[in-house]
């Protein structure tokens, strides 16, 4: 039976993420696994709604439901994500690996961030003459950050050079923090010789700074960075940086994670070696094959790009008319049965049954975690479409692996609102390479306006429907009124005629009703109207509807099998009348005159004389009541 493995990143590491997933693929092809990569965009510098909302489909996995977990821990943005995952490891007892971050109780595998940000210090500062040096960190708190800092530090130590608060800035790992710290650092203390960043991200933001204020790298200034990232290697002065081996961290994540599932004992801590790679950011030279190898990239992601625009473009189009969950099913599986290139041949849309309930205050969207339940609004498995179902959230998740041979790699991106509300989430089966230049972040982006609009287009047609019910509802009673007659019940007699089915109209006529208002007042005559109107509800079936078309006269109306039915249903009203009267011990005579009428298929509809017919059967009965009054 294939194992299930979860893997937990924030996507913004995207040459981390991919390689790591790559090599775990290759793995798990091998060892018969699935691979279940929970993902996010959350960073330190969104909106506590958006990062809530990114962060919260760490929530979707039951983990009892998997044989081992990976978690990405040093890509996490928010403390109580580390902190939520290790308990929930720790809980259920499931083999797992904690990457490039200690967590008490879980294996982890760590670079060596050290070694190889100290041969880079050194080799900017002994092998370039480098004396004037800012150095941007990571978080004051992150582990990494920390280790890298102090490799420069002791270098700079060790050529009579100090590194303190006076030439370090913290970026955060931000891109745009760190430009703007580096800006300001830059105003009071003139411009470095070198500016060593904690890692790639930060590098490339000031990277792009410096050339777009026509600095010329690495002519006036050296920028370094870490991670060795695909984008820092892309700038014709390629980024010098630090290389981790994280394809043999997958793989050696996975085999860590399969020797435990066989009960054996694996090290606390595995630790890899960190590389210094040079580029021509630091004075470096490169090769000819080098800059072809630019110009071959960036013609390929124009391409890619033109592709993707206008895929967005045609979802969003899709998406911005349905106002239900069936018609919403029918648009997706439309759309994405033609247009699937970027989703994968396997992709699921589920979404909380909340979502469709928009004004219903017993269906609200929940703000952390997810429901028992997901609506599967879209699903395509390898060319086939599957009809929208309620499914589990569980046997959703695992859904396609379940009906899969093959071993492959799921992604399970958010959808939320943009109060982080969650309104669930997006499966595709397709390998890494979404990941570059934030295709899969632009893609959630996308998705997650196109289902806000189809929450609007809801919460419309919900407002329409109450309007329409308002317009056709008597405001003392609560059933229809006159206009609810004409629009709603007369037309249901006429489809029972097309359909070839008896139908039976009545008129009531609330007898005394001046009286009561003369004798006990108006608030008297409003309450015998309510009573006679909860009557009638109770009288009669489901199918059948009732009006109140004036101030005391109602119209009920249904299918039928025989007159006898429609008699029966007389003599229920009087008798559920006087029970009435009794029971809440009202003080005057509760009764009412009723005349119906016989539609027969066999007969042309004529609602003006079929009402005829009844009022001339009420009138009868009303002269008999006179009578008896007396």
């Amino acid at each position: 039976m294939k194992k299930k493995i979860a893997l937990f990143a924030n996507a913004w590491s995207v040459e981390y993420l991919q390689d790591v997933t790559n090599s775990m693929l290759q793995y798990a092809k091998k060892n018969d696994m699935d691979i279940f990569c929970f993902v996010n965009y959350s960073s330190y510098v969104d909106e506590s709604t958006v990062s809530m909302g990114e962060a919260n489909i760490f929530r979707l996995p039951n983990l009892k439901e998997f044989d081992g977990a990976v978690l990405l821990t040093n890509t996490f943005n928010r403390k109580e994500d580390i902190e939520y995952l290790q308990n929930e490891v720790l809980s259920t007892g499931i083999p797992a690996v904690s990457l490039e971050y200690e967590l008490e109780g879980i294996t982890s595998i760590l670079t060596d961030n050290y070694s190889g940000m100290y041969e880079l210090a050194s080799h900017v500062i002994n092998e370039h003459g480098v004396r004037k040096v800012l150095y941007v960190s990571g978080h004051n708190e992150h582990p990494d950050s920390i280790t890298r800092q102090r490799a420069v530090a002791d270098v700079m130590k060790e050529a009579g050079l100090s590194l303190d608060d006076s030439n370090t800035v913290a970026g955060n790992w931000s891109s745009k923090i760190s430009v703007v710290e580096f800006e300001a650092w830059v105003k009071k203390n003139g411009m470095p010789e070198a500016v060593m960043c904690a890692n790639d991200e930060m590098a490339c933001a000031i990277f792009d700074y410096l050339e777009k204020n026509e600095y010329n790298i690495p002519q006036d200034i050296i920028v370094t960075g870490y991670d060795c990232t695909k984008k820092g290697q892309l700038y014709y002065s390629s980024l010098t940086s630090v290389n981790h081996d994280w394809e043999l961290m997958g793989t050696t994540a996975l085999n860590l994670i399969s020797e435990m599932i066989e009960g054996k004992k694996v090290d606390d801590k595995v630790i890899l070696k960190s590389v210094f790679v040079s580029g021509g950011s630091c004075g470096c030279p490169q090769s000819e094959e080098y800059y072809k190898k630019i110009r071959r990239e960036n013609t390929d992601r124009k391409i890619d790009w033109i592709s993707s625009d206008s895929h967005f473009r045609h979802m969003n189009s899709s998406m911005s008319t349905p106002d239900d969950a069936r018609g919403l099913s029918m648009i997706l599986a439309g759309f994405f049965d033609i247009q699937h290139s970027m989703e994968g041949e396997r992709f699921m849309l589920c979404l909380e049954p909340a979502f469709f309930h928009v004004s219903d205050e017993n269906s609200r969207l929940m703000e952390c975690g997810y429901s028992g339940e997901v609506e599967v609004v879209c699903c395509l498995f390898d060319g086939k479409k599957y009809d929208y179902k309620r499914m589990k959230k569980d046997n959703a998740i695992s859904f396609a692996s379940d009906n899969s041979d093959d071993n492959s790699i799921y992604i399970f991106v958010p959808v939320y609102s943009t109060e982080g509300k969650t309104y669930g989430y997006a499966m595709l089966s397709r390998d890494m390479r979404i990941l570059d230049d934030n295709m899969l972040y632009i893609w959630t982006r996308h998705m997650n306006q196109s289902i806000e609009q189809v929450r609007r287009n809801i919460k419309i047609n919900e407002l329409t429907n109450k309007l329409k019910l308002i317009s056709v509802t008597d405001a003392l009673t609560g059933i229809y009124n006159r206009a609810g007659c004409e629009q709603i019940i007369y037309p249901m007699l006429r489809e029972c005629s097309i359909n070839g089915r008896m139908s039976s109209i009545m008129l009531i006529d609330m007898d005394g009703l001046k009286i009561i208002n003369d004798i006990y007042g108006h608030a008297n005559g409003d309450l015998a109207i309510c009573s006679i109107a909860e009557v009638l509800k109770s009288a009669f079936p489901e199918d059948w509807y009732i009006s109140r078309i004036g101030g005391d006269e109602f119209v009920a109306a249904g299918p039928c099998d025989s007159e006898e039915y429609v008699m029966g249903m007389l003599d229920d009203i009087q008798e559920k009348l006087a029970q009435k009267a009794k029971d809440e011990d009202i003080p005057f005579v509760l009764s009412a005159s009723v005349g119906y009428s016989i539609i027969l298929p066999s007969e042309e509809f004529d609602v003006e004389r079929s009402l005829k017919k009844a009022d001339e059967y009420m009138y009868k009965m009303k002269k008999e009541h006179h009578m008896y009054s007396r």
